[in-house]
């Protein structure tokens, strides 16, 4: 999620802080809460569009996942409905120099969008916005899984932030679709975290998109896909994370059998409204590969250590991560 922050810039001199905020506080607006418990990626979500290279062709394949999610709920994608774009952002009054990437992924999508699709009202979601986030310094500790664990990502909704009329921050408004795009990708975290957020709120999130990735193209779980000695396998989820956890405990002199690990790991989870069975492909195949002897440095852990930085005690949020106009 990096980008130009010169958009935040541009936008607190054109509007100032708080406009349109009387505006909001007049309509009734809607409730926001985020979710205690992470939703699971629905099993046929469709694959990450990757939209780097060949933006017109990938944008178009972007519209047909969209095609094809609308028609499995009997929506008629030919016909005139309001298509949201959620992209991940700091809100600009509290992070006003933040780079902000995914924004012009976003805008770039929906430029191409409008002239695939002219009959969609496609509307970018600014109002919404990261209260935390995590820091994905390259080549850290920050990049390892149970980093990412453990320092959950919430939303606050600020209507004062939306340059075009969006319905569906109005309390009672009917069901709302949409598509989530974000600059960069690596364990699907945001994505995962975003689409949460979302649904739990009202909202269906027919597909997502990337401008770039360096993890799977599934969000949603699937066998993990990977090579050990030459031979390529084809493992489902907890049989591949026991097999590692296990391996590596052992090595730390723990005797505990995968059942063992998977449980711990389970138990573990749960204080972050995670467990497994939340977790994206990206996440699963981050933590596996960095039990392996041959992961990065600064990616390479053990079981041990896994379960006790997950088992810390949780710090509160800084004020700054709780402030906000809605939550």
């Amino acid at each position: 999620m990096t980008g130009l922050g010169l958009n935040n810039i541009a936008y607190l001199a054109f509007h100032g802080p708080g406009i349109g905020l009387r505006a909001a506080m007049n309509a009734r607006a809607r409730s926001f809460t985020n979710p205690s418990v992470r939703t699971s990626i629905r099993e046929d979500f469709p694959q990450l569009t990757t939209l780097l290279t060949d933006e017109s062709s990938r944008a178009s394949r972007l519209w047909e996942n969209i095609q094809t999610e609308l028609r499995k709920l009997d929506i008629d994608p030919s016909q005139p409905q309001t298509i949201y774009i959620a992209y991940p952002h700091k809100h600009p009054v509290h992070r006003p120099l933040h780079v902000n990437g995914a924004h012009a992924s976003a805008a770039t999508f929906m430029k191409r969008a409008r002239k695939l699709a002219p009959h969609i009202n496609w509307v970018m979601m600014d109002a919404i916005y990261e209260r935390s986030a995590l820091k994905r310094g390259k080549r850290t500790r920050h990049q390892h899984s149970s980093y990412a664990f453990s320092k959950a990502q919430t939303y606050g909704v600020d209507p004062s932030l939306q340059t075009k009329k969006a319905p569906f921050l109005i309390s009672g408004s009917a069901p709302a679709n949409f598509v989530v795009i974000d600059d960069y990708s690596e364990q699907g975290t945001t994505f995962a975290s975003l689409i949460s957020f979302l649904e739990a709120n009202g909202g269906r999130v027919l597909a997502a998109a990337v401008e770039g990735t360096f993890g799977p193209h599934h969000l949603r779980q699937e066998n993990v896909s990977y090579w050990e000695r030459g031979v390529y396998m084809q493992t489902p989820i907890r049989v591949y994370l026991g097999q590692r956890f296990e391996a590596s405990a052992r090595k730390d002199g723990m005797n505990l059998n995968a059942d063992d690990c998977l449980r711990l790991f389970e138990e573990s989870l749960r204080p972050y409204g995670l467990s497994i069975d939340t977790l994206t492909l990206g996440e699963i195949t981050r933590l596996g590969s960095s039990m392996s002897d041959h992961a990065e440095h600064y990616l390479k852990t053990s079981f041990t250590d896994l379960i006790g930085s997950l088992r810390q005690p949780i710090r509160k949020k800084p004020f700054l991560s709780r402030i906000g106009l809605r939550f």
